[in-house]
């Protein structure tokens, strides 16, 4: 189980740990990060003070991303405040993207069903340009057409933007980007569903 007490007092110390405390490759070993064997020569493996053995480099590449032991989680080091905010407004937009996502399954669903009923009414009237049922579901494909390109687009821009920019321990400048950048897409996806929720009646 996880502890809430950091092992190290900051991530320099945790780094300056790595370097000093690699051993020998023990043949047939591998890292629990990448599932590779290790190598003479190549990465060597360093045992943390929870007592799990991964690689040097692949451990310095997941802090960068976590300050927590890959195997039980326990917290190496502090977390600044500028990631725990970062964390959250990432969270915020990936909940968004998640939230469009479904709706799109919706629309399409609801438009094949609307579909259905267009046909059938169709085929029982001779004058379905008038018929008040066929133009009540002609105005709803139109609406519902019209969020599906909209979803679309907010879908992939989520996406493009939660896979281009993650957390950084060294640019700090890059950091304050991205975190603005995820409040700023959240914003606008959250008018977005606003404006879903109010034209479909949800």
């Amino acid at each position: 189980m996880a502890q809430n007490n950091p092992l190290f007092e900051s991530r320099t110390s945790f780094l300056t740990y790595l370097d000093r405390n690699t051993f020998d490759v023990i043949p047939g070993t591998e890292c629990s990060i990448c599932a590779t064997n290790y190598q003479e020569g190549g990465e060597a493996p360093v045992q943390l003070p929870c007592m799990h053995i991964f690689g040097s480099l692949c451990l310095e590449k997941w802090t960068q991303q976590s300050a927590t032991c890959p195997m039980c989680r326990t917290i190496l080091h502090p977390i600044p405040p500028s990631k725990i905010e970062y964390d959250q407004e990432r969270a915020r937009l990936q909940a968004m993207a998640g939230w469009l996502a479904s709706q799109k399954v919706r629309l399409v669903t609801e438009e094949i069903l609307f579909q259905q009923e267009w046909t059938k009414l169709n085929e029982e009237t001779d004058t379905p340009t008038f018929h008040p049922g066929i133009r009540r579901i002609t105005e709803a494909l139109l609406v519902r057409n019209r969020f599906v390109m909209r979803v679309n687009a907010g879908i992939e821009e989520a996406d493009a933007m939660l896979g281009l920019h993650h957390f950084s321990w060294i640019d700090h400048d890059a950091n304050e980007r991205g975190r603005d950048q995820f409040r700023r897409l959240t914003a606008q996806l959250e008018a977005l569903r606003d404006e879903f929720t109010q034209a479909l009646g949800l």
